[in-house]
C-alpha cells in the first residue's frame, strides 16, 4: 500500500469516528443540536480541508532535477540541419534551437511578458493582483475573458500538469511555481518558458515557431513577428498564422499594445509594428528526395546514441543544393511509367573526398515507395566491378599496357563473352577495360584470384552478396569477374572515391553531429587520417585506366569539357541493372537504374547500358556541382607514355592480328548514344 493510500485511509477514519460521536451526543442532549451541529459541521469542514489538502499534496508530480526541465515530457522530435547547419526538416514536434535571453532582441521576452505576466520579475510565481483583476473582469464580462496565470503557473501547468479545469489542479499548479521560482532565477523561467511554450503546429518554443511561421530563427525576428507569436499561446489553434491569419493579426495589436503600455517600445515602433507587412510560410517544407535521408539518417542516429533523446538534432553532412541537383538530374532522366507497367528506378549517392554524403537518392519518388535503393537495394553492378578486378590485377605485377588476347575462351567450363559477341584480338589492358571486354576481364581476374579480389574489395569498402554476412569466400563463382555478386550503390561509390583519393579508403558518412536542442553534444563524427589501402601509383594508374572509358570507351555521356573525369559503367545480364560510377577531383558520384522486380529494362524502356541513362544523369548532376569550384586534374588521368618494350610487344600483336586478320571493331555507334541496341547474348557490359 502506498504512502498517499495509507494516510488518506487514516484522514476517513478520522472523520467516521467524528461523525459517530456527533450522533450519540444529538440522542442525549437534543436541546444543544443546533450548537453540536455547527460544532461538528465546523469539525466536518477542517476535516474535509485536511482531507483535501493532503490529496492535493500527495499527488502532485514530483518535480525532476532542474537541468531535466527542459526535456521533461517532450514527444520525441528530430530536428535535421544540412551540413552548414540549417534547419532542412523536422519529424514530430518541433523545438527548434535552445535559446538564452542573450540570445534574442530584447522585444522577444518583453512581447510575451506585456500580454502574459506583466508582474513576472514582481511576483513569487503567483501573481494575486492578476488573480483579482481577471476575476473582477470575468465577473462583469459574465464569462471568462481573462486568465491570472502567471508565466510561472504557465511552466507548472504545460509540464506537470493535465489541461483539467479543476480546484485541485489549479492548487497543484500554484504549488508548483512557487516550487519552480526556489528552483530557478527568474532569467532562467523565462528561458525555459521561451523554450517550451506551445505556439501552434507542433512548433513548441519561440525557435521553433519562428522557423515554422517566417522562415527565420528566433534571434532574426522583427518586433511585429515577436508580437504575433506572443499572441499565440492562448489559443495557438484558433491563432496560428498559416490558418487564422487576421485573428493573428488582431492578437498582434494587442500585444504591441501591451508593449506600449508597459513601457517596452514607442509609439513610433507600434505604428511601424502594426505597418510591417507579415509573410507567413503557409506550408511546411516538403521532404521530397530528403526523405530517403531522413530515414536513414534516424535510423543511424538510434545507434550512436546511447539512451533516447526526446529533441535530437541531426546534423547531417547532406548540401541542399547538390541534393537539389540530384533530385532534378533523377526526375529529368527516369520517365513515367505508363499505365499497368512498373516505375523504372533510380538510385544515387555523391560523396566529397572526406566520404561526407553530400546528396543522395534512393529511388524515383518517396512518396510512392519509401524504399532506400541506394543504401538497402543490393544488386549486381556489372562490368563497374572490374574496377577492382583491374585494380587487384595491378597489385600483382601487371601492367595497363600489357597486351592479352581477346578471343573465345574457357574457365573451368566457364565461356564467357563480350556484349556484342565479337572478338577484337590483341590488346592492351587499357584498350580491354575501356571498351569493357568481357574475356580479358575474366581471364586476368582468374590469374589474379578470386580471393584476391575480394580481399581487395572489402578493404575498400565494398560488401558483397545479397546477405554479405553470409557471403562464402571458399564458393566464389567465376562470374564475380563479370559483376554477378551483388553490392549496393553507396558501397561502390565509397570504393571508387578511394581512387578519386588515390588509394586512402574513404568512408561515406551521413551524420556530423548529434546533439539536444540546449547544444549538449551527444556525438562528434571522429577526425582522423584516412587510412591508405591501396598504392598512390596504382591508384593513378587505376584512375588513368577509368579516364579511358570516359574519353573513348564505353561511357563517352559522362565527359564534362574542360574537366578530367573518371570511371566505370556496368550493365547486368539481360539488362537489368544499370551503372555508372565516376569522380572528379571534387566528388565521386554513383548512380544506378533497373526495376524493383530485378526484370529487364527492355519491357518498360529498352536495352539501357551503364554507358547510356545512368551516365547521363551522372553528367546532369555533375556539371552544375563543380560550378565555382578550381578545376583541377586527377592524378594519373593523362595516360603514360609506352615504354619501348611495350611499343614492341604491341607491334608485334597488332602484326599477328592483321596478318590472321581477325576483326578489329570499333565501340558500336548504339554505345554512343542515349540506349543501348547492341545484339543480346553477354553477360555483362
Amino acid at each position: 500500500m502506498s504512502r498517499a493510500q495509507t494516510s488518506l485511509d487514516a484522514i476517513s477514519q478520522a472523520a467516521r469516528s467524528a461523525g459517530g460521536g456527533l450522533n450519540q451526543l444529538v440522542r442525549e442532549r437534543p436541546g444543544r443540536t443546533i450548537g453540536v451541529v455547527l460544532v461538528a459541521s465546523a469539525v466536518l469542514a477542517v476535516v474535509a480541508a485536511g482531507l483535501f489538502g493532503a490529496l492535493v499534496y500527495l499527488t502532485l508530480p514530483r518535480l525532476p532535477e532542474r537541468e531535466a526541465l527542459w526535456t521533461y515530457n517532450r514527444e520525441p522530435g528530430v530536428t535535421f540541419t544540412d551540413a552548414s547547419g540549417r534547419i532542412i526538416g523536422v519529424r514530430g514536434p518541433s523545438y527548434g534551437r535552445m535559446m538564452r535571453l542573450a540570445d534574442l532582441p530584447a522585444y522577444v521576452p518583453q512581447a510575451f511578458i506585456a500580454i502574459e505576466d506583466r508582474r513576472f520579475y514582481d511576483h513569487g510565481g503567483v501573481d494575486n493582483m492578476a488573480i483579482l483583476r481577471a476575476a473582477w473582469a470575468n465577473l462583469t464580462a459574465g464569462r471568462t475573458v481573462q486568465g491570472g496565470s502567471t508565466i510561472s503557473q504557465q511552466i507548472a501547468k504545460n509540464l506537470f500538469l493535465s489541461r483539467d479545469q479543476t480546484l485541485d489542479r489549479k492548487l497543484q499548479e500554484v504549488i508548483i511555481a512557487s516550487r519552480l521560482e526556489e528552483m530557478l532565477s527568474k532569467d532562467e523561467l523565462l528561458e525555459l518558458y521561451l523554450n517550451r511554450v506551445f505556439l501552434g503546429e507542433q512548433a513548441y518554443g519561440v525557435d521553433a515557431a519562428a522557423r515554422r511561421f517566417f522562415g527565420v530563427s528566433a534571434a532574426e525576428l522583427t518586433l511585429a513577428q515577436a508580437a504575433m507569436l506572443a499572441g499565440l499561446p492562448k489559443a495557438p489553434s484558433r491563432t496560428v498564422p498559416t490558418t487564422h491569419f487576421s485573428r493573428a493579426k488582431e492578437r498582434q495589436a494587442l500585444v504591441l499594445d501591451a508593449m506600449r503600455e508597459a513601457g517596452f517600445i514607442t509609439s513610433e515602433q507600434h505604428a511601424e509594428a502594426i505597418a510591417e507587412p507579415i509573410n507567413v510560410q503557409t506550408n511546411g517544407p516538403a521532404e521530397g528526395g530528403l526523405g530517403w535521408v531522413f530515414d536513414m539518417a534516424a535510423e543511424q542516429a538510434e545507434n550512436l546514441t546511447s539512451a533516447a533523446v526526446p529533441d535530437l538534432v541531426i546534423q547531417l553532412t547532406i548540401d541542399l543544393r547538390l541534393q537539389a541537383l540530384a533530385e532534378a538530374a533523377v526526375a529529368n532522366a527516369v520517365p513515367i511509367a505508363e499505365q499497368g507497367q512498373p516505375q523504372l528506378q533510380a538510385a544515387m549517392v555523391a560523396v566529397d573526398r572526406s566520404g561526407a554524403v553530400r546528396a543522395l537518392i534512393g529511388g524515383f519518388d518517396y512518396q510512392q515507395s519509401k524504399f532506400n535503393r541506394a543504401f538497402q537495394s543490393r544488386r549486381q553492378p556489372g562490368s563497374c566491378f572490374k574496377t577492382f578486378v583491374y585494380a587487384a590485377a595491378l597489385e600483382r605485377g601487371f601492367d595497363p599496357e600489357d597486351v592479352r588476347y581477346d578471343e573465345p575462351i574457357a574457365i573451368q567450363g566457364w565461356r564467357p563473352s563480350n556484349y556484342d559477341d565479337g572478338y577484337r584480338g590483341a590488346v592492351t589492358l587499357r584498350t580491354a577495360f575501356a571498351m569493357s571486354l568481357n574475356t580479358v576481364a575474366a581471364e586476368i581476374g582468374h590469374e589474379t584470384g578470386l580471393s584476391n579480389i575480394v580481399g581487395l574489395a572489402r578493404r575498400f569498402g565494398v560488401a558483397l552478396g545479397a546477405e554479405p554476412a553470409a557471403f562464402d569466400d571458399r564458393r566464389i563463382p567465376l562470374s564475380i569477374t563479370l559483376g554477378s555478386v551483388e553490392t549496393s550503390v553507396w558501397d561502390m561509390t565509397q570504393g571508387f572515391a578511394a581512387f578519386m583519393n588515390r588509394g586512402r579508403r574513404v568512408d561515406a558518412h551521413l551524420i556530423q553531429s548529434l546533439q539536444d536542442s540546449r547544444g549538449r553534444r551527444l556525438y562528434d563524427r571522429p577526425a582522423g587520417q584516412p587510412q591508405q589501402v591501396y598504392a598512390e601509383a596504382l591508384a593513378d594508374q587505376m584512375t588513368s585506366l577509368m579516364g579511358s572509358v570516359v574519353e573513348r570507351g564505353t561511357a563517352v555521356r559522362a565527359q564534362i569539357p574542360g574537366w578530367d573525369v573518371a570511371g566505370k559503367s556496368g550493365t547486368s545480364q539481360n539488362w537489368q541493372d544499370a551503372w555508372f560510377i565516376g569522380y572528379t577531383a571534387h566528388y565521386t558520384a554513383g548512380v544506378w537504374v533497373g526495376l524493383d522486380n530485378n526484370s529487364s529494362m527492355t519491357t518498360v524502356i529498352g536495352r539501357v547500358t551503364g554507358g547510356s541513362l545512368p551516365a547521363g544523369i551522372w553528367r546532369d548532376f555533375m556539371v552544375p556541382a563543380l560550378e565555382g569550384l578550381p578545376n583541377e586534374p586527377l592524378p594519373g588521368l593523362d595516360e603514360p607514355a609506352r615504354s619501348p618494350r611495350q611499343q614492341r610487344t604491341g607491334s608485334f600483336f597488332q602484326a599477328v592480328r592483321e596478318t590472321l586478320r581477325r576483326p578489329s571493331r570499333p565501340t558500336p555507334a548504339s554505345e554512343q548514344s542515349p540506349w543501348a541496341t547492341a545484339p543480346p547474348p553477354a553477360y555483362t557490359q
